[in-house]
């Protein structure tokens, strides 16, 4: 994506997104839903929002807005830097959104704060995540 670019055209882009959104699924391990959306993030960041992050805005968001809230801490970690990059690239779609995703965030920098020794730095990681995406 980062290469092609534009280049890639709508339906080259839409097949990528359909391949990973495979993945997504709640009923997949956390591994393979942590990729997915590691994968639709850096979609948006790397594609032209007529490509990405504008052309799937809908399904995207509540994807990775439900997903900030996933117990295991790197799928909250994409799902957060998903959300960012997401409206990063299409703030005009993201702006009725905001207070949402700021809803969906927030529960990321609750956990790291309380969260156990074990769990410490896989949650300060998704909650550095959840503070840039909306910087």
């Amino acid at each position: 994506a980062k290469v092609a670019g534009a280049r890639l055209g709508t339906e080259a882009t839409d097949a990528m997104f359909r391949a990973f959104a495979r993945y997504a699924q709640p009923s997949r391990s956390a591994s393979d839903r942590a990729m997915a959306l590691g994968c639709f993030a850096e979609l948006c960041v790397e594609l032209p929002p007529e490509l990405a992050a504008d052309r799937h805005f809908g399904t995207l968001q509540p994807l990775f807005a439900s997903a900030c809230g996933d117990q295991h801490a790197n799928v909250a970690r994409n799902a957060a830097f998903g959300l960012g990059a997401l409206c990063e690239r299409a703030p005009a779609n993201a702006k009725p959104h905001l207070q949402g995703a700021l809803h969906a965030l927030f529960p990321l920098v609750q956990r790291a704060d309380n969260s156990k020794a074990e769990r410490q730095a896989q949650d300060a990681a998704a909650s550095d995540n959840a503070l840039a995406s909306m910087f």
